[in-house]
């Protein structure tokens, strides 16, 4: 056990790089907001691999759903991070924040390659 409270004590990182989760989502979303409405390369790419995979699990309608609704919450954390939230002493180590954001990156793509194929402009192939 000490040995773990020991390397877990090294790369502790400050409260205040919390808004990072936030700001990666909010950034992912308006990404694909982009790719969505501008039929994006990068949308049509990862779309037309899962349609060969699996094809869609999602409609379209419930996709928008969940991109508008992951909006929403990193929305309002941002503003209750910068507005809300007083300051802290608490700490995480570097390793699971990398992994909270890496988790708001996976969600970002699974959310669209879910309804992928349902976009009719979109090359299928």
């Amino acid at each position: 056990m000490k040995l773990i409270a020991l390397l877990t004590s090294w790369g502790q990182i400050p409260h205040s790089w919390f808004i990072a989760f936030y700001t990666t989502s909010f950034a992912c979303s308006v990404f694909w907001l982009i790719q969505y409405l501008t039929d994006g390369r990068v949308l049509a790419f990862i779309s037309s691999r899962q349609v060969k995979e699996s094809g869609p699990s999602m409609t379209l309608g419930q996709v928008i759903l969940v991109w508008a609704l992951m909006l929403l919450q990193a929305s309002r954390r941002i503003y209750e991070h910068l507005a809300v939230i007083k300051p802290s002493s608490s700490t995480m180590w570097i390793v699971h924040w990398l992994l909270g954001v890496c988790f708001y990156l996976c969600v970002s793509v699974s959310v669209w390659i879910e309804g992928s194929g349902k976009v009719p402009s979109w090359d299928q192939g």
